[in-house]
This record gives structure tokens, C-alpha cells and sequence, in this order.
């Protein structure tokens, strides 16, 4: 189960990230070096849910971060706690489903 690309996965980071205004820090093919350093600086400047939403998108990218369910549960509004646990799941039933969590994915939270 899971993604059946690095495009789908890429997608799917990119949608999630889209959620707090950091679309940008993901292409079509991954990261982009600024995304890298973001992480390297585990976060830098983001506030905390931007952070959370960032790093658990990395999470999906590649296990990276330290990045916990509970940082998940309490740091997000519950939109953003439903678009990353719906995505998990989503990834659990393979990449159809994960084709119907883009297609339902909602547009970013107001900064």
C-alpha cells in the first residue's frame, strides 16, 4: 500500500504544506533546497502549527523528523489534524485513496 510515485507523494506533501501557506517549499519532484535548510533549522521561523504541518509532511517525504502524534493532535486546529490523519489513512488504503484525499483536500487555513 501506499504511494504509487514520488509524484503522488510529492503532491500529497506539497497539498499539505498548502494548508498553511507553504505550497512553495514543495515541487513536483520534492523539496526544494529551501525546504532542506527549513528542516535542517528544524523549522526556523515557522510558527507552531506551520511547523507541525511542515514537519509531518516530511514525515511522509522520508521519516526524517522528529515529529510525534501528539505534537499532531495538540498543536493543529482540528482541519489540520483531520488533513494529516486523513492522509495517513488514506496512504494505509493505497494510492487510490490517496488520488481521493487530493481531490478533497481543502483550501489553506487564513494566516
Amino acid at each position: 500500500m501506499g504511494f504509487r510515485s514520488d509524484a503522488q507523494l510529492a503532491q500529497a506533501c506539497r497539498a499539505l504544506c498548502h494548508r498553511v501557506g507553504l505550497a512553495n517549499l514543495w515541487t513536483s519532484d520534492g523539496p526544494t533546497p529551501v525546504a532542506i535548510a527549513l528542516l535542517n533549522a528544524d523549522g526556523g521561523h515557522l510558527s507552531r502549527g506551520e511547523r507541525v504541518i511542515f514537519l509531518s509532511a516530511w514525515a511522509f517525504w522520508n521519516s526524517t523528523p522528529n515529529i510525534s502524534l501528539a505534537d499532531v493532535a495538540s498543536s493543529l486546529d482540528a482541519q489540520s489534524t483531520i488533513a494529516v490523519a486523513s492522509l495517513m489513512l488514506a496512504v494505509a488504503r493505497g494510492a487510490a485513496a490517496i488520488d481521493a484525499w487530493l481531490a478533497t483536500i481543502d483550501t489553506p487555513i487564513p494566516r
